[in-house]
């Protein structure tokens, strides 16, 4: 009887202190940064009435007899989960999202906390107002500006205080282009090569020089003479074709040992054959390279040197830029105005090196 008693009063002081945590957390339920606790039970030391017996070559084994004297209580511990932050309206409250804690000195020692319904005191210094802590920084943030004293932990808000005006080096603006606008002057997208025609002599060549006295150039069969074909898409994506009307130029142009660049050029610029066409344009030339490797540049940035041969790799190392990722090469926008014509110098520099 006196066990059934005694085990009877454990659990009613066990299940007290559950009431009392219990009551302790719902009372606290608005206190800033309190973090709820909650408790777990244990069975009390066992007494052994009986012990346990081996098995025999004639009988089976026994189990212990024991009886429990009652249950006690194993721990109290906070749960350290976010809380809810709420918007107070005050600047002083603060809170931390995540692990953490503000650390606070009592003159003597720093401690921690994670209620933040901070104030400032007469001196100016960032404190607990229920305990008079004052908050403490790490680092040297407005050490320069003069409000945070150098070597002094503490945080100092001085209220009323110039501080010094440093002139803005950078503006960053962020926002949406509209869909519907559209820019006052065509713009144009031009690839340029960093490779530049010169003569046999070394010069670099101008429009007036002849295609068989390009250094770059190599005749077919020993002559001059031959056939460009032109391939390519116009600004809507149509391919080229023999009989299409737009763009307005043949697709083939020949050429013998007089045929200069500016020729090339003045075929490219819709000079002769039609008018001017928005179009990408693509030169296949007859003649055999030698060796060599050349570069594409769109706007600021260059591709890696492409060899003279690897004429199948140039949409690879295009659509590897910023500029134009994701797009095909052979899409990519040309106005063939007059302006073209650095454009189309440029692609003739590509077309003699492959």
């Amino acid at each position: 009887m006196s066990f059934a008693l005694s085990a009877g009063v454990t659990g009613v002081q066990a299940h007290q202190k559950l009431l009392d945590v219990a009551g302790n957390n719902l009372a606290n339920v608005n206190t800033a940064g309190f973090k709820a606790s909650r408790i777990v039970f244990s069975e009390l030391l066992a007494e052994s009435i009986k012990k346990a017996s081996q098995p025999t070559s004639t009988s089976g084994g026994t189990n212990p007899q024991q009886m429990g004297s009652g249950v006690g209580v194993a721990s109290i511990t906070p749960n350290m989960i976010q809380g809810n932050i709420i918007n107070t309206g005050n600047p002083l409250d603060l809170a931390l999202e995540g692990q953490g804690y503000f650390v606070v000195n009592d003159g003597s020692q720093n401690l921690y906390t994670r209620a933040a319904a901070f104030a400032v005191d007469a001196s100016g210094n960032l404190v607990d107002p229920s305990t008079g802590y004052i908050v403490q920084r790490i680092g040297s943030t407005g050490e320069v500006d003069g409000f945070q004293t150098a070597g002094n932990s503490n945080i100092n808000i001085p209220y009323d205080v110039a501080i010094a005006a440093n002139a803005s080096t950078e503006i960053k603006v962020a926002g949406n282009l509209s869909a519907a606008d559209v820019f006052a002057t065509t713009q144009i997208n031009v690839l340029k090569s960093n490779i530049a025609f010169t003569t046999s002599s070394g010069t670099i060549a101008s429009g007036s020089t002849e295609l068989d006295g390009l250094s770059q150039f190599t005749a077919n069969g020993g002559t001059a003479a031959g056939t460009i074909t032109y391939s390519g898409y116009d600004s809507g994506g149509t391919a080229f074709s023999a009989s299409a009307t737009t763009p307005k130029v043949a697709l083939t142009q020949s050429i013998s040992g007089t045929t200069t660049l500016t020729d090339i050029l003045n075929k490219l610029n819709g000079t002769t054959g039609g008018t001017a066409t928005s179009e990408v344009q693509t030169l296949t030339p007859d003649a055999n390279p030698t060796g060599g490797t050349f570069t594409l540049t769109v706007g600021d940035q260059t591709t890696a040197a492409i060899a003279y041969d690897a004429y199948r790799t140039i949409p690879e190392n295009v659509n590897g830029i910023s500029h134009v990722s994701g797009k095909h090469f052979s899409k990519m926008p040309f106005q063939r105005q007059r302006a073209w014509a650095t454009a189309a110098a440029a692609v003739l520099k590509e077309v003699e090196e492959l």
